[in-house]
């Protein structure tokens, strides 16, 4: 018997019964799949919404240098100038 007040452990005398190294791979990568399927379940609506943002925000890109120049006049003449046509 381990002397308890010493400090002294031993291993218990039944140990944990041995996995194989490619079982426990394959149930790590298959936790991990699983784990990233409910993710993208769960943020389905925001991706979807993030991909439409990431369309308009490509198509307005060469409006930005006129808008983020801080000069509206530039703005208004060439917004006047795409839809005076219309």
């Amino acid at each position: 018997m381990p002397d308890h007040e010493r400090g002294e452990f031993w291993p218990p005398e039944k140990s944990a019964p041995s996995i194989d190294l490619r079982a426990r791979a394959a149930n790590q990568a298959t936790i991990a799949v699983a784990i990233m399927l409910l993710a993208v379940w769960v943020a389905r609506d925001f991706l979807v919404a993030l991909t439409w943002a990431a369309v308009i925000a490509i198509t307005c890109w060469p409006d930005l240098p006129c808008a983020s120049s801080g000069s509206l006049a530039i703005v208004r003449d060439r917004w006047r100038r795409c839809y005076s046509r219309l």
